[in-house]
């Protein structure tokens, strides 16, 4: 599937609260398909003001009627969205995290972070048309990819 292309230029970007209702997900493991099926999952994105990042705010992420809440948790947040390529990324890239290789490239956006063993580290929304075709979430231990398909 051809998804829309972004400006190729990273920047900032912050949207108005939306929900998607993907119809769809499938779950890779070290690039192998591991899980697939329907879902009846409501995912909503939102700013929400905080004082612990550097930003003042944090992309809220919560996935209503969560049938895979073994796989990914229900609520997490990320702190910045940019524009990349095909996608939208967003990121969490705490100061006390050596491992993140986006810092170099984003920037720091809160003091620490730790993670749950279902939170993603990682989001992206990729849009065909203008519309959310698809929305991916990144975890670790051990590396997965849950991809949500409208």
């Amino acid at each position: 599937m051809e998804y829309d292309r972004h400006e190729p230029i990273l920047s900032v970007i912050t949207f108005d609260p939306f929900y998607i209702k993907p119809v769809r997900f499938e779950e890779y493991q070290d690039g192998e398909l591991i899980k697939q099926g329907e879902t009846n999952i409501c995912i909503t994105m939102e700013k929400e003001n905080v004082n612990y990042t550097y930003k003042g705010y944090v992309i809220k992420i919560q996935l209503l009627n969560n049938n895979i809440p073994t796989e990914i948790d229900s609520s997490f947040e990320f702190d910045i969205c940019y524009r990349m390529g095909s996608r939208l990324l967003m990121l969490i890239c705490p100061e006390d995290n050596d491992a993140n290789e986006f810092k170099m490239a984003f920037g720091v956006t809160r003091r620490s972070k730790n993670y749950s063993k279902n939170e993603p580290w990682a989001g992206s929304i990729f849009t065909k048309n203008g519309r959310v075709a698809k929305v991916s979430f990144s975890l670790n231990n051990p590396q997965r990819l849950i991809e949500f398909y409208n």
